[in-house]
């Protein structure tokens, strides 16, 4: 069999065909390429949003039970008061209603300058 010749117009045909080739094989490689690098930085920017979140989280959670601890200790404070409220009022004499009447004095009604006719 015999070679066909590698200068003629056939071949300047395959030879631009096989560059077309390579070059979409390129862009096709490149927007692959392209499409990862994307790919990449979107789970990068979700690995960020999430460390953001889970921080929020975390501070608002220390928030919380500092919160809760210093009510936690303002109950306590306010149980013990009023313990001793109890217990105070426990020693302190029975109280009676008749601590509460005072005697009045009233005047005699004066009608000054009214009362002449």
């Amino acid at each position: 069999m015999s070679r066909r010749s590698a200068s003629g117009p056939l071949a300047s045909w395959a030879e631009a065909q096989r560059q077309q080739q390579r070059q979409h094989e390129a862009r096709l490689r490149a927007q692959a390429q392209q499409q990862r690098e994307r790919e990449r930085q979107q789970r990068a920017y979700e690995r960020e949003v999430a460390r953001r979140d889970r921080e929020r989280q975390a501070a608002y959670r220390q928030g919380q039970e500092a919160l809760a601890q210093r009510r936690t200790e303002e109950l306590d404070a306010r149980v013990e008061a009023l313990g001793g409220l109890l217990a105070d009022g426990c020693r302190t004499p029975a109280f009676g209603t008749a601590r509460l009447a005072r005697p009045e004095a009233l005047q005699p009604f004066d009608p000054g300058p009214l009362g002449r006719p």
